[in-house]
């Protein structure tokens, strides 16, 4: 049993951005989905790329929206072993600029920031300077960061659940991760030795192997990629499906607990 995701890359998308890279297929048509390449940074042994395929597509979250982030986030944290605080934070730096959540914003707010007493029709904006006015801007963005930690911390079982469902070992997740890294970026070398403008295909992800198939009528030039998934020996990065504690507000990584 396998996964596959349908996946494009342009060397410059008609974005307003102008990036070059991937997308999976499902957000092309979204502009607020920037196309990302295979470079790894210095937080992380896998790519934005990956991250996407992993920490989003195969877990059942969108792409897009602070909720399906910060579960995003934390599940990216128990895979790689890194500290959730950078990216959480960024959100909230974006939510208390009056930033979109993808959501009603006083839907989204947690309870003990209720957007009471406010203007007719208010924007983000109008909201979180009102909040930042009455509780502080240090207070607002402790009571965000917290917020953010417990939804990231809630969606997680729920994420590895379908994960699961599509016969992908938790475990493995991981492993699966630096395999499907290696598998972009030799199909990126690829694109960028025969200086191709579009690519289309189709990664295909199990426990053992990671692939791209490319579309032959699309980019008949592209060769297949396959990559095995090596299985090291557990260690902080493995994920057993358990339950999750949560984390505190200084954002350190999920720990897994019996």
């Amino acid at each position: 049993m396998a996964a596959i995701v349908d996946v494009v890359y342009r060397s410059e998308w008609e974005d307003g951005f102008g990036a070059r890279g991937w997308k999976l297929a499902s957000t092309m048509g979204d502009p607020r989905v920037i196309a990302t390449t295979a470079f790894v940074g210095e937080r992380s042994d896998t790519s934005v790329f990956v991250h996407d395929i992993v920490d989003h597509r195969l877990c059942g979250l969108g792409i897009g929206g602070h909720r399906n982030e910060a579960v995003a986030v934390a599940l990216h944290a128990l895979r790689c072993g890194v500290s959730t605080h950078s990216s959480m934070s960024l959100m909230v730096e974006e939510l208390m600029l009056g930033g979109d959540c993808g959501e009603r914003l006083a839907d989204f707010l947690p309870p003990d920031l209720p957007p009471d007493e406010m203007p007719r029709r208010p924007s983000n904006r109008m909201i979180m300077q009102t909040l930042i006015e009455r509780h502080g801007g240090a207070t607002v963005y402790e009571r965000l960061m917290a917020h953010y930690h417990i939804i990231g911390s809630a969606g997680v079982l729920r994420a590895l659940s379908c994960w699961s469902a599509q016969g992908l070992e938790v475990e493995r997740r991981a492993a699966i991760g630096r395999c499907l890294q290696e598998v972009i970026q030799a199909a990126e070398d690829q694109v960028l030795t025969l200086g191709l403008d579009l690519a289309h295909g189709w990664i295909q992800v199990d426990n053992d192997q990671c692939s791209l198939a490319p579309d032959e009528l699309a980019t008949p030039h592209l060769s297949p990629v396959r990559v095995a998934v090596r299985h090291p020996e557990r260690d902080a990065a493995s994920e057993p499906l358990i339950s999750i504690r949560r984390m505190g507000a200084g954002g350190g990584p999920l720990s897994p607990t019996p």
